[in-house]
């Protein structure tokens, strides 16, 4: 993290406090929202460089991102405060979350020779997607499915807290379309975490998503990424063949019927998956835990001891969200 350095120490009524990252795209910065009663309000806001703003399509990406993620209003989705513009910078403010992204989490405890106990990879698990649903499921103002894709489900827009927690993340991928359809040729996001559809020029739709969060799960529970390779192209075959090998064989050590329910959700065929984010979730919720406050303040403490053994750092954002 960084100062927030030279200009403004505002944007909008909002006092910067630190820069968090920055990318091609824009700034994130820790900031305070003074309120009528009690202490400002710790939250995160998010601008667009000047350059960046004076382009039409980039700033359009980011109005699309600002609507999108307003109308997705759940405990396990990052939430929208507010939306502005600021000296002809457009910039969205977005709920703070304190502790580290998944991906950070997840790269760290293999530093230490460490892996998630499983309920709490499962409790992980469930919370994004039920994350995800909520974001497949959001509706407009009129009511009407949106049929949102959120086309960046990976380990760093996933954010665990402090206090166990974990939300869904960044919007600025995101597009609508008819529910259960594909948009073709896109083969945007992370190259892990695409869909064998993406790879393979097909398009992308929900069930897409679908695929890249069982990807985050079978490394949840691996303790390492399902598709890697010595190259880009070999990494990218690997996901158009669903090359899922490396997590059978990890399986053999998970509780019957764990494995099964993870495979159906990396099937190559999107049609051969789950037929919603949401029945995904549903089976895999059969097998957590049912104490759930103990899991979470388990949760939270592993991420407060990452915090304080030293790679990680506090991430409100992902640095994702400004490339």
């Amino acid at each position: 993290m960084s100062a927030v350095g030279g200009g403004s120490d505002r944007i909008g009524r909002y006092e910067l406090v630190e820069r968090i990252a920055t990318g091609g795209m824009g700034e994130v910065f820790r900031a305070l929202e003074p309120r009528e009663v009690g202490e400002p309000r710790t939250v995160v806001v998010k601008r667009m460089l000047g350059r960046i703003a004076a382009t039409a399509g980039a700033r359009k990406r980011f109005e699309r991102e600002a609507r999108l993620a307003a109308l997705v209003r759940h405990p396990k989705v990052v939430e929208v405060l507010d939306v502005g513009e600021h000296d002809g910078q457009p910039f969205l403010v977005l709920e703070y979350v304190r502790g580290v992204d998944l991906g950070r989490l997840l790269r760290r405890m293999r530093q230490l020779g460490r892996r998630l106990e499983l309920d709490l990879a499962l409790l992980i698990a469930c919370d994004l997607l039920e994350g995800l649903a909520a974001v497949h499921e959001a509706r407009g103002e009129q009511g009407e499915p949106l049929g949102i894709v959120h086309r960046d489900v990976s380990p760093s827009n996933v954010l665990v807290s402090v206090y166990g927690e974990v939300k869904l993340a960044d919007f600025g991928l995101a597009r609508t379309g008819p529910v259960g359809g594909r948009r073709t040729g896109d083969r945007t996001g992370k190259l892990g975490y695409l869909a064998p559809e993406q790879v393979a020029g097909e398009g992308v739709g929900q069930a897409s998503d679908t695929f890249a969060a069982a990807v985050v799960v079978s490394e949840l529970l691996m303790g390492r990424p399902l598709f890697t390779g010595g190259s880009e192209l070999a990494v990218l075959l690997a996901v158009r063949d669903a090359r899922v090998e490396a997590f059978v064989e990890a399986g053999v050590d998970l509780p019957g019927g764990l494995p099964e329910a993870v495979l159906r959700a990396l099937a190559r065929r999107p049609e051969q998956r789950y037929g919603s984010a949401r029945e995904f979730l549903e089976r895999l919720r059969v097998f957590l835990p049912d104490d759930e406050p103990a899991l979470r303040e388990r949760l939270g403490a592993l991420v407060r001891e990452m915090l304080q053994v030293g790679s990680p750092s506090e991430a409100p954002v992902p640095s994702s969200t400004v490339s």
